[in-house]
């Protein structure tokens, strides 16, 4: 049984059908195209089967920071010049940073990376990707974000939002399960202490081994009574995709924005069906932290918010806008000290979370599917948690653009 809400649980589905499982999904909205990644990184054995068609290519990457465009640093020095520390007294400053701790992710990035570049953009970048108090954030979470190398393929899925999504569909089902979008869903049954089933508008549906699902705890609680330890968080970030005519190509495929006209995160070049690169058109993300006064505007709004973030960063044409919305990750200080109570909860309950609503983590998709075969061969919840925390020292080469 899959239960979702986001494309983590369709991947999910998809994979288990791969696996030879007949997959039960069920999706509390309409099956969602906001954010279906056109562009993924990691090996071919790992994403290939959620792929369908593909081909290899490069992504070319850049950073907006102190008001203009650098190509994406694959070299420290590199990021303290664009963060404005050149020349010895930077180096210098660096390496006193070194000497450090890395319990959470600002230390993490301190000591990795330099504090001037946590002052000079990286902080500020990731309190706004994360939509949420950085606050005891794992030093993991800014491993997987600043540090991930280079070093692994990146594949055009070859499909558009919408016909991905089809196509994962069309997996689930073809491999014997049965996938429905916009289910109610009143309750989850647990007895011994384990989900044993899903209470939707058709019915009692069984749960026959582990529910698979990227909602996060606190859409969890209510249908749980009391069984989760630890006080669930609510609703976090809105992410919201703008798409917009551009008179002119961007210079990147995909530009990071480093703290600066909150609340944009990116901006990236609108792909074709065939994921090649668009030259008429750009995807502005925003990301919207719970009570930000953009998540009541309305779609006609947010395009001229949008229009006015990318004032001197692209030239923009007239014309219409597309915009989505969707969940976005959220990682504090309350969420992460709580983590150890809801992974215990989670285990006894036979709930695996998926994707990055549900594990409370931004993650590629690489390490979400290497999760999934991690608990089909029976890791635990703190385990497959801690597999996505790996705060070690930046991959060489690296770079701040870890997915585009």
């Amino acid at each position: 049984m899959v239960l979702c809400h986001t494309g983590a649980g369709l991947r999910a589905g998809a994979w288990l059908a791969e696996q030879g499982v007949a997959v039960r999904l069920l999706c509390t909205g309409p099956f969602p195209v906001h954010g279906a990644q056109q562009v993924v990184r990691g090996p071919w054995s790992v994403v290939g089967p959620l792929c369908a068609e593909r081909r290899q290519v490069e992504v070319r990457k850049g950073i907006w920071l102190r008001g203009r465009w650098w190509a994406s640093p694959r070299r420290k020095r590199d990021l303290l010049r664009a963060a404005g520390a050149e020349g010895v007294g930077g180096l210098l400053g660096a390496l006193a940073d070194r000497l450090g701790r890395t319990d959470d992710a600002e230390s993490w990035v301190r000591m990795r990376l330099g504090s001037t570049a946590w002052e000079g953009g990286l902080g500020a970048s990731l309190g706004q990707r994360l939509g949420g108090s950085l606050r005891g954030v794992p030093a993991g979470v800014a491993g997987a974000v600043f540090g991930r190398g280079e070093r692994e393929p990146a594949w055009a899925v070859g499909r558009d939002g919408a016909s991905h999504v089809e196509h994962l569909v069309d997996a689930v089902i073809e491999g014997g399960g049965e996938a429905l979008e916009e289910v109610g869903v009143e309750g989850l049954e647990v007895e011994h202490g384990r989900v044993v089933a899903v209470h939707t508008e058709f019915g009692r549906e069984l749960v026959p081994g582990p529910l698979f699902t990227d909602l996060a705890p606190w859409q969890l609680a209510p249908w749980l009574e009391g069984e989760l330890a630890a006080p669930p968080q609510g609703p976090g970030a809105l992410s919201v995709e703008v798409e917009l005519p551009a008179a002119a190509a961007l210079p990147y495929d995909v530009g990071w924005v480093l703290g600066e006209r909150p609340p944009l995160v990116a901006v990236r070049a609108a792909l074709d069906p065939s994921g090649c690169v668009r030259s008429d058109a750009v995807v502005a993300e925003l990301r919207l932290p719970p009570f930000h006064p953009a998540r009541r505007l309305d779609d006609r709004a947010l395009a001229s918010l949008a229009r006015t973030l990318l004032d001197g960063m692209v030239e923009l044409a007239p014309g219409p806008a597309r915009v989505s919305r969707g969940p976005g990750p959220v990682v504090d200080g309350p969420s992460a000290a709580a983590w150890r109570g809801l992974a215990e909860a989670y285990q006894r309950l036979g709930v695996v979370p998926l994707g990055p609503t549900g594990w409370q983590l931004p993650h590629r998709w690489a390490d979400e599917l290497a999760s999934l075969a991690l608990a089909a061969d029976g890791a635990v919840t703190t385990t497959l948690r801690d597999a996505l925390l790996r705060p070690g020292p930046p991959e060489e080469p690296w770079s701040l653009v870890s997915e585009a």
